[in-house]
């Protein structure tokens, strides 16, 4: 082999080397998006569909009807204890 021969295969390396640097960290970033863009979407998913029980979104909406509920009788308590308080019959 000549010197120009040696010359350009170094060079050849060099430049797929390079571009291997210059490339692969691109690509797995975009990868590495597209991954994160499903599994957000997928989060997005359980969070705001209901399936009678078992997502997030059934569980969230358990704990307000409940909460719902402790205040209606939480109302109720304070009502009977105001007139209990003001010496009036039990309404």
């Amino acid at each position: 082999m000549d010197l120009d021969t040696i010359i350009k295969i170094n060079n050849g390396w060099q430049a797929l080397v390079l571009l291997a640097i210059i490339v692969v960290p691109q690509v797995m970033a975009y990868l590495k998006g597209r991954q994160t863009k499903a599994a957000v979407a997928g989060l997005e998913h359980t969070l705001n569909e209901t399936n009678s029980g078992s997502t997030v979104r059934d569980a969230l909406n358990r704990i307000e009807a409940r909460q719902q509920e402790q205040g209606e009788v939480l109302d109720a308590v304070e009502t009977r204890l105001t007139v209990l308080e003001e010496g009036g019959a039990t309404p």
